[in-house]
Formats: C-alpha cells, structure tokens, sequence
C-alpha cells in the first residue's frame, strides 16, 4: 500500500511537471499543439500506471 502511494505522489507530479513545461511552451506555440501536448501527457500518464 505504502508503495502504491509513493507511485501515485510520482505520478502526479511528472503530470505537475509535464504541465508546467507545456505552459511555459504554450508561449512559443499555438493553443491546439498545447492541447495535443497535453492529451499525449495524460494518455501518457495512463498507460504507465496500467504497465
């Protein structure tokens, strides 16, 4: 369980991180490469915590 928790504290802050560094581009770039970034991150998210 313990475990578990610490994966999950990881998890969330790659997407913290993740998003971070997409608003920090979202400046150089247009709003829909934003998008797609950011639906990539969360997809992303979701098929690592199934493996």
């Amino acid at each position: 369980m313990k475990k578990l928790l610490h994966y999950l504290q990881a998890t969330v802050l790659q997407l913290l991180f993740n998003l971070l560094s997409a608003t920090y581009k979202i400046k150089n770039s247009t709003p829909f490469l934003f998008f797609l970034h950011l639906k990539n991150t969360i997809i992303g998210a979701l098929y690592s915590e199934k493996v």
